[in-house]
């Protein structure tokens, strides 16, 4: 995961079971008003990366902050739909 200056990240692989526990143990910087993840790079995704998704945008709201997903692959758009996590995990195709 790569960041930048406008608290933008690249995701980058997949976001499974095997890969979450790693990225779980990184907090998001949150010091601006929101938080993108650009998923561009997202190769897979399942419930357990869905579920990490779920804890940094609840992390963010805590703060007072926004996540904002884009460029969202279309399986994630899927999960996300079929959880009805719409609300919670808000998209955008920049």
């Amino acid at each position: 995961m790569e960041g930048d200056a406008e608290n933008e990240y690249d995701l980058d692989g997949n976001l499974t079971y095997e890969t979450v526990p790693d990225l779980f143990t990184r907090n998001l910087p949150m010091d601006s008003g929101s938080v993108s993840l650009n998923l561009t790079k997202v190769k897979r995704v399942d419930s357990a990366g869905l579920a990490l998704l779920v804890e940094w945008s609840c992390q963010a709201r805590a703060r007072e902050k926004k996540l904002v997903l884009k460029n969202v692959p279309a399986q994630l758009k899927s999960l996300i739909d079929a959880s009805g996590l719409r609300e919670i995990l808000p998209t955008s195709n920049q």
